[in-house]
């Protein structure tokens, strides 16, 4: 799956993210209550594995990584 196509996945289900809660805080993962509830629910609607991390990571170079790809889909 592209990018587009996921893009439009996560834009079709945004208010069910919102609702969710407010998403990353400073303390730690609001959304969904638990990083793999997050998790499981993405894979849910792109039909493949995800892993989702909280920022900033420890190795320096994964955050360039990131933030060298890093899209706003909403």
């Amino acid at each position: 799956m592209d990018r587009t196509a996921v893009i439009t996945i996560l834009r079709a289900h945004e208010n069910e993210f919102r609702a969710a809660g407010k998403g990353f805080s400073r303390g730690g993962l609001d959304y969904f209550g638990r990083l793999d509830d997050l998790e499981h629910r993405l894979e849910e609607l792109l039909g493949s594995e995800v892993d989702v991390v909280e920022e900033p990571v420890r190795r320096e170079r994964f955050q360039n990584e990131i933030d060298k790809d890093r899209v706003i889909a909403f």
